[in-house]
């Protein structure tokens, strides 16, 4: 990727960057958070992975929603939804 950015075979405009520079950000701040949980006394990994990774699913699934107006298909919808029962399931 950079070797085609520098053959200028890519244009990069400033927006992709702060975008990427964003995401960045929150992806850290995510497995940074991810990481200080579990060293607290109480969780185990076995709880904290199935929901970081059914919460990561929604909300970009919910993001999608709302600002790229993208519509959930009902297979979409049901993995969603078996995701979260199965996080449900678990975590008793």
């Amino acid at each position: 990727m950079l070797a085609k950015i520098f053959t200028a075979k890519i244009s990069v405009r400033a927006r992709d960057l702060i975008a990427g520079g964003v995401l960045g950000l929150i992806n850290y701040a995510a497995i940074y958070y991810l990481v200080k949980v579990l060293s607290v006394e109480g969780w185990q990994s076995s709880q904290l992975f199935p929901i970081y990774s059914v919460g990561v699913v929604s909300l970009s699934s919910l993001l999608a929603m709302i600002l790229f107006k993208e519509r959930l298909s009902r297979l979409k919808k049901l993995g969603l939804s078996v995701g979260l029962l199965a996080v449900g399931l678990l975590n008793q």
